[in-house]
C-alpha cells in the first residue's frame, strides 16, 4: 500500500512538474497562431496578436496576450474595430478538482473599441458566420456550472459610437471598472469610473444574490451612480424577470439638467428654465409603473422654485396625491425660457402657488388653492378650489391695479387718450366653469366708480356674454364720455353739433344683460337720480328700459335704443317725464336757458347717422311739453299793452322793441307746445303761452340740426284782466304779431309785418262790410260786399289763419299800411280813388 501511494505521489509530482515546465518548452508563436486562427474563425474578422502570448499552469492556469486587434470589415472609417494593449486571465487549480470554475483574474487593459454604423445600415459589431471548419457547438447536456470571478477589471478602456444614419455619436474614455462575483448565489459587487462625452461618471453596485434576481426572486441591492453633476442612489430589493420591480428608497439630484440633456442628445428648449432638481421617495412595484410614496421633489433656480410632497403613481398616466408649492420670480422671463410666446406676459411678474393636488396630472383637482400675483401693473389673489379635469372653480378672488391703462396696453387693448381707466379693484366669489364664471358678492371699483352685486361672464361663444345685477350709491360716468380731450356733454354749442365719427365699436365687443340701481348716475351734464334700468346688448344692439329715474327734477319712464350692429348706427328714444324742470333740460341739450317752469315732457324720436350732427339732422318723431308757473326771458309781454299814441310813435319811428332786453321776462301760468319732427326739422303745430294779461299763440319751425328757429307769435290781450282802458299792441283792433328767428341761442324778435298786413287787411275788409251794411241795409250791403269780394268768411279767415305772404321788407310804417288798406277798401266801395 505504501508503495502504491508513493507511486501515485510520484506521478502527481511528475505531472505538476510537467505542467510547470511544458509551457516553457512550447514556443509562444504556437499559442499566438492557434489563438489568432481560432478567434478569426469565430468572429469572421481578422484577429491579430502583435505582442507576446504567454501560458502558465502553475500555480494557476493563466494566459495573457498583448497588442490584440480585431479588424473592421471593408468600408468603415477605421481599419480596426478593437485594439487592446493586454488581455489577461487566470483560473485556480484546486476549485477545478471539485467541479468549480474560480476565475482569479480577468483583465482587459488599454482597450479601445470603435462601434460604427454606416449610412447603408451596416454595423461593425454584426459579426459574420463562423468558418465551416469550426467544430459544431455542443448541445447543453444539462446540469449547471458553478463558477465565480474573484476579480474582473477593465483598465483605461475607451469606447466610441458613431451612427451615420441618425447622426449621433458618443464616447467613453478613461473607463476603469472592477467587478467581483464569487458565485451566482453570492454577492456581486461592481464599481467603476470614467468620462462620458467629456463629463465624469461613476457607479457602485452591490447585489446580494444575482441568482435570486435572475430566478425572479427579490434580492437586496444597493446602487449609487453619478454623471455630469447628477447623482442617484437606490437601496432596497430588486426583482428581475419579465417585469422588473423595485421596493426600496431612492434619492436623486441633478445640479444642471441642461448639461445632462445635452449628454443624452435630447434637444429640449424648455430646459433652459430648469436648474437644480432633487428627489427622494420610497419606490415600489414594476419599474414600468412605479408607485412613489412619501415623495419629495423640488426644483431650485433663479427663475422659479417648486416643491411637491406626497405620493406619485407612475404609468401611462401619472397621478398625484400630495401638495404643491411654487414661486415664480419673473413670469415673463420664465415663459421666454420655456419658449412660450404669450404677449400678455409683459404684465406678469411674481407668482406664488400652494395647493393640494390629486388625480391624473392631465386632470388635477386642486383643493385649498392659494394663488397670488404681485407686480407693478396689477396684484391678484385667488383662494379656493380648481378642478382642471372638469374645468371648474369655486373660491374667492381679489384683484387691483393703479396702472390700469398700462395693464390694458399689455393685454393689447387700445384706449383713446384720456384721464379715465387709471385704477380698479375687484373682489368676488367666482364659481362655475372656466368658460362660464359666475361672481357672487361682487365689489367693483373703477376709478371713482363703485358698484356691488352679482355678475357672470360666458366666453364659450364667439362673443363674450355678461350678465349683471348691480347697485351703486353714486356713479359718475362723465369722464368716460369725453373723447379726444373734448367735452363730455352732448349739448349743442356755438360751433354746432359735433361731426366727429361716433366710435361705437365697444358695443360689439360683448353681449350683455345688465340691471342697475343707483342713487345717482352722472352722464356729463345730466344726473339721473334714483335710477332703475335694465339694459340688453346683443350683437351691438343696445336696448335700455328705464323703470324709473329722477332727471331734471322730474320722474321719467321709457326706453332708449342704440343700434350699432349695421354700417350706420341708429338711435331711438321713447321717454316721458312728469314735473320736469324745463330750463335744466333745454339748457343741457340745446343750450337754451330762456324758458323756465316745470311740467310734463314727452319725446318719441328715432334717427341714424355716423356722427352726432347726422343723428340730430335725421331726427324724426314727436315732442311735447305742458308746463306751468314759469317764465320766458328776453322780452316783457306786459309792455305789449300801451296807449295808442305810444303805439303810433313807435310804429312811425320803427323802434317797436316789444319789451326786449336781457333782463326782461314774461311769466306764464301755462305753456303748451307740440312738435312734429322730420329729418331734424321740428314743425310747431301748437304753441301757447298764457299770461295773466297776454296769451301768446305761436307756429313755425325749429331747425334742430342748424340750431335755429323761425316762429310767428300772435299775442292776444284780456283787457278786463288788465284793469285799464289801454289797448293792446294792435291796430284797428288787430294785435301786432312778432317773429322769433335766427339762432336759438340768441334769437332776434321783430314785428311780423307779413302776418300783420294779412290780419289788418282781413280786419278792414270786415269793418268795411259792416259799415256798408249799416249804411245801406244788410241785404243790399251783403250783396255789395259780395260784389266787392268782402265776404265775412274771407275776413274771418284772414284774421284767424295767416296766409303765407310776401317776405319782402315793407318800407311803410304799419300805420301807413293800415290807412292805405282802409282807403283802398272804402274808396272801392264809393267809387273813389282817394
Amino acid at each position: 500500500m505504501k508503495r502504491i501511494l508513493l507511486i501515485v505521489g510520484g506521478v502527481v509530482v511528475a505531472l505538476l512538474i510537467a505542467a510547470a515546465v511544458v509551457p516553457f518548452l512550447v514556443p509562444g508563436s504556437v499559442y499566438k497562431a492557434q489563438i489568432e486562427q481560432a478567434a478569426t474563425k469565430a468572429t469572421g474578422r481578422t484577429v491579430t496578436l502583435a505582442g507576446d502570448a504567454r501560458l502558465s499552469v502553475f500555480p494557476r492556469i493563466a494566459a495573457s496576450v498583448k497588442d490584440v486587434t480585431v479588424a473592421n470589415p471593408e468600408g468603415f472609417s477605421d481599419p480596426n474595430m478593437v485594439e487592446a494593449g493586454e488581455l489577461r486571465g487566470a483560473v485556480r487549480w484546486m476549485p477545478l478538482i471539485s467541479g468549480r470554475v474560480e476565475v482569479a483574474e480577468l483583465a482587459f487593459v488599454d482597450a479601445d473599441v470603435k462601434l460604427e454604423r454606416l449610412k447603408d445600415g451596416r454595423a461593425n459589431w454584426e459579426f459574420g458566420t463562423p468558418s465551416d471548419d469550426a467544430p459544431p457547438a455542443e448541445e447543453d447536456a444539462g446540469g449547471s456550472v458553478n463558477a465565480g470571478v474573484e476579480s474582473a477589471r477593465l483598465e483605461n478602456a475607451s469606447l466610441s459610437y458613431v451612427d451615420a444614419v441618425s447622426g449621433q455619436s458618443y464616447a467613453v474614455e478613461a473607463f476603469t471598472a472592477e467587478a467581483s462575483l464569487q458565485a451566482l448565489d453570492q454577492p456581486l459587487s461592481a464599481k467603476g469610473a470614467g468620462q462620458f462625452q467629456g463629463q465624469p461618471f461613476s457607479f457602485d453596485v452591490d447585489i446580494e444574490s444575482l441568482q435570486a434576481a435572475l430566478d425572479g426572486s427579490a434580492t437586496e441591492v444597493d446602487i449609487n451612480a453619478g454623471l455630469a453633476g447628477a447623482a442617484a442612489d437606490y437601496g432596497g430589493t430588486l426583482t428581475l424577470g419579465d417585469a422588473p420591480a423595485l421596493d426600496g428608497a431612492m434619492n436623486a439630484s441633478i445640479e444642471d439638467i441642461t448639461a445632462l440633456l445635452d449628454l443624452a442628445g435630447i434637444d429640449l428648449p424648455q430646459a433652459a428654465a430648469l436648474e437644480r432638481i432633487a428627489l427622494s421617495a420610497n419606490a415600489s412595484g414594476p419599474v414600468s409603473a412605479l408607485a412613489l410614496s412619501a415623495a419629495d421633489i423640488s426644483h431650485t433656480g433663479a427663475l422659479f422654485q417648486a416643491r411637491y410632497q406626497g405620493d406619485i403613481a407612475l404609468g401611462e398616466t401619472p397621478t398625484l396625491d400630495g401638495s404643491i408649492d411654487a414661486t415664480v420670480e419673473d413670469v415673463a422671463t420664465l415663459l421666454s425660457a420655456l419658449a412660450l410666446e404669450i404677449p400678455q406676459a409683459a404684465a406678469l411678474e411674481q407668482i406664488q402657488v400652494s395647493t393640494s393636488a390629486a388625480g391624473p396630472v392631465s386632470a388635477l383637482a386642486l383643493t385649498g388653492l392659494s394663488f397670488s400675483h404681485t407686480g407693478a401693473l396689477f396684484e391678484a389673489r385667488y383662494q379656493g378650489d380648481v378642478d382642471l379635469g372638469e374645468s371648474r372653480l369655486n373660491g374667492a378672488l381679489t384683484a387691483s391695479s393703479t396702472r390700469l391703462r398700462d395693464l390694458m396696453s399689455a393685454f393689447d387693448v387700445a384706449l383713446a387718450p384720456g384721464e379715465t381707466l387709471q385704477s380698479f379693484s375687484l373682489s368676488a366669489q367666482p364659481s362655475g366653469s372656466f368658460d362660464s364664471i359666475a361672481m357672487q358678492g361682487l365689489d367693483l371699483k373703477l376709478d371713482d366708480i363703485a358698484m356691488t352685486g352679482t355678475a357672470s361672464v360666458d366666453i364659450s361663444g364667439a362673443t363674450p356674454k355678461i350678465k349683471a345685477d348691480l347697485s351703486s350709491s353714486a356713479l359718475d360716468l362723465s369722464p368716460f364720455l369725453a373723447s379726444d380731450g373734448g367735452s363730455s356733454s352732448s349739448s349743442a354749442s356755438s360751433e354746432g353739433w359735433s361731426d366727429a365719427p361716433l366710435d361705437l365699436a365697444g358695443l360689439k365687443a360683448v353681449d350683455a344683460d345688465i340691471t342697475l340701481k343707483t342713487n345717482a348716475l352722472t352722464l356729463g351734464a345730466v344726473t339721473l337720480q334714483d335710477l332703475d334700468v335694465a339694459a340688453n346688448l346683443d350683437g351691438g344692439n343696445l336696448k335700455a328700459d328705464l323703470t324709473k329715474a329722477q332727471i331734471f327734477g322730474g320722474a321719467w319712464r321709457g326706453g332708449l335704443g342704440v343700434n350699432a350692429s349695421g354700417e350706420t348706427p341708429s338711435i331711438s328714444l321713447d321717454m316721458s317725464g312728469q314735473s320736469v324742470a324745463i330750463q335744466s333740460l333745454l339748457s343741457t341739450f340745446a343750450g337754451i336757458d330762456s324758458v323756465s317752469g316745470a311740467g310734463g315732457v314727452s319725446v318719441d324720436v328715432t334717427s341714424s347717422g355716423q356722427s352726432l350732427k347726422a343723428i340730430v339732422e335725421g331726427l324724426t318723431g314727436t315732442f311735447g311739453m305742458d308746463l306751468a308757473d314759469g317764465a320766458v326771458s328776453g322780452f316783457n309781454a306786459g309792455q305789449l299793452v300801451r296807449s295808442a299814441a305810444d303805439l303810433r310813435t313807435a310804429l312811425a319811428s320803427g323802434q317797436l322793441s316789444l319789451g326786449m332786453s336781457e333782463e326782461a321776462e314774461t311769466d306764464f301760468t301755462d305753456f303748451k307746445a307740440n312738435f312734429s319732427v322730420r329729418d331734424g326739422i321740428a314743425s310747431v303745430s301748437a304753441l301757447q303761452v298764457v299770461n295773466s294779461l297776454v296769451t301768446l299763440d305761436g307756429s313755425g319751425s325749429i331747425n334742430l340740426g342748424g340750431q335755429s328757429l323761425d316762429l310767428s307769435i300772435v299775442p292776444s290781450i284780456d283787457s278786463s284782466a288788465s284793469g285799464t282802458s289801454a289797448s293792446a299792441v294792435q291796430l284797428n283792433g288787430v294785435p301786432i304779431p312778432f317773429k322769433l328767428s335766427g339762432s336759438w341761442l340768441s334769437p332776434s324778435i321783430s314785428p311780423d309785418t307779413t302776418l300783420l298786413r294779412q290780419a289788418l287787411t282781413g280786419r278792414l275788409e270786415a269793418q268795411a262790410r259792416d259799415e256798408i251794411a249799416d249804411r245801406i241795409g244788410d241785404e243790399l250791403g251783403s250783396g255789395l260786399s259780395d260784389a266787392l269780394g268782402l265776404s265775412r268768411g274771407q275776413a274771418d279767415a284772414a284774421e284767424e289763419t295767416p296766409a303765407e305772404g310776401d317776405e319782402e321788407e315793407d318800407e311803410q310804417t304799419l300805420e301807413d299800411a293800415a290807412e292805405d288798406l282802409a282807403r283802398d277798401a272804402l274808396g272801392g266801395l264809393f267809387g273813389r280813388s282817394d
